[in-house]
């Protein structure tokens, strides 16, 4: 009897759902786990006793400009039932200034000799490492070392996930809006950007340049969370099994494989791979060295 080929997915959010969606055509069963009670992450919402709908988190959505993702994503988004935004204007706060024409951080806030260092470390880097093993290393290559430094590492190791960039995947920091960095004059910005890339590392002074064809949506009634709905009938539809209000105790591997994980709630499930969400440090803590002993008891 062949053995059923089995994924977690660990992570309730959106990465966690559209992971689940899109691995399971290969695998028998795929499990999302989330620790609260339903699934959705940052795109919830909440009706007062009024009838009135607040959303807290994420509110809008938008689509990638990417096929396989936006067939998933926007598929149900009518205009019965949504409103289409087009683009929205964004805003950022950081060194202690709010910048209401753009989200992207402005690097001219920080001293000047260390701004001056920055910017000719990131015009001197002609092409991008492609061979990288992780962010530091990454963002090393986009951005130059001392950008890394003031910038990113104190964002994303600090604010975000309290560890050391090494730790972290390639294209973390695109998750967070730092794909991009502000910079120059608004005019030189936009001589810079004729250059591919540059064009790819800079950002444009004002979200009136610049736009991007992507469309944002949302609900007209409902809130943000009408979409997690139409997501969780997706998962339904293609029996993906939803374990909510759950935390994993332990990952048990062997020989550099995982075997099974183990539940708050006292279940084990058998798998083969892990797909892992969330914050990574979170996974170092499960994720014991398990005797072989251990592996093979109940």
């Amino acid at each position: 009897k062949m053995k059923k080929k089995i994924a977690i997915v660990v992570g309730g959010g959106i990465a966690g759902i559209i992971s689940s969606l899109l691995i399971k055509k290969n695998f028998d069963d795929v499990y999302l786990v989330e620790q609260n009670k339903k699934i959705g992450g940052l795109f919830c919402s909440n009706k007062n006793d009024l009838g009135l709908t607040f959303d807290y988190g994420s509110h809008f959505l938008r689509g990638t400009g990417i096929n396989e993702l936006d067939e998933i994503i926007l598929d149900g988004i009518s205009e019965k039932n949504w409103l289409t935004l087009g683009n929205l204007k964004g805003g950022g706060y950081y060194g202690s200034k709010l910048n209401s024409q753009t989200p992207f951080l402005d690097t001219r806030l920080l001293p000047k000799e260390i701004y001056q260092k920055g910017i000719k470390e990131i015009l001197d880097i002609k092409k991008e490492n492609t061979k990288v093993h992780n962010l530091k290393d990454q963002l090393h290559s986009i951005f130059g070392n001392t950008f890394t430094k003031y910038i990113f590492e104190p964002i994303i190791k600090k604010k975000y996930f309290g560890c050391d960039l090494e730790s972290l995947s390639i294209d973390t920091h695109k998750s967070f809006g730092l794909d991009k960095i502000l910079a120059f004059t608004p005019e030189e910005t936009r001589e810079r950007k004729k250059q591919k890339i540059f064009d790819e590392k800079f950002s444009f002074h004002s979200s009136q340049e610049g736009h991007s064809d992507l469309q944002n949506y949302y609900p007209k009634k409902d809130g943000i969370e009408l979409w997690i709905n139409l997501l969780k009938a997706k998962l339904d539809a293609a029996k993906v099994k939803i374990k909510a209000g759950v935390n994993i105790t332990n990952i048990f591997h062997s020989n550099g494989e995982v075997q099974s994980i183990k539940l708050s709630d006292g279940d084990k499930i058998n798998c083969s791979k892990i797909i892992w969400t969330i914050n990574p440090i979170l996974f170092s803590k499960y994720c014991k060295l398990i005797t072989k002993d251990e592996l093979s008891g109940p």
